[in-house]
């Protein structure tokens, strides 16, 4: 056998070997559970940064959706991924601001509620709603079409 193919195998088994030491290995302290949650999930402050992603989401959805006549393929978007589901219309469009831009959202920050980062639980819904925003901005001014408005 070449020198490599031995190193090869030396290193596989090693790295083997310690994610089996790793994976037996019993702890009995749960380190995602360590701080007390402060706050309660519906608190003020998360209802009501949801219900501003909820309208950012539904504005940016009219504002792309509604210059379907005057930009090309059902309106121009900031995101490239986001373009597979706005052009196809409300339907498509509706599942993609609601689904992963409300639902999502929430799935996430109670995530990292129940893990206790609760900064990063206020700042998911903060990013979602600047998302919709500039998607919002670059859908009413971002291309020559949408340059009057709706």
């Amino acid at each position: 056998m070449k020198s490599s193919s031995i190193f090869r195998m030396v290193l596989l088994g090693s790295i083997l070997l310690s994610a089996m030491a790793a994976f037996s290995a019993e702890y009995n302290d749960r380190p995602y559970a360590r701080e007390v949650v402060s706050h309660k999930f519906f608190d003020k402050q998360n209802l009501r940064l949801f219900g501003e992603n909820t309208a950012a989401q539904t504005a940016a959805l009219l504002a792309i959706q509604s210059h379907g006549a005057h930009m090309e393929s059902r309106g121009r978007t900031l995101d490239g991924y986001e373009k597979h589901f706005e052009s196809y219309g409300y339907g498509w469009g509706a599942f993609y601001r609601y689904g992963g831009g409300v639902g999502l959202n929430v799935f996430a920050t109670y995530m990292f509620h129940v893990t206790g980062h609760h900064k990063l639980e206020r700042w998911v819904p903060m990013v979602a709603i600047g998302h919709a925003a500039a998607s919002t901005g670059y859908a009413l001014r971002g291309s020559r079409q949408g340059i009057g408005g709706w």
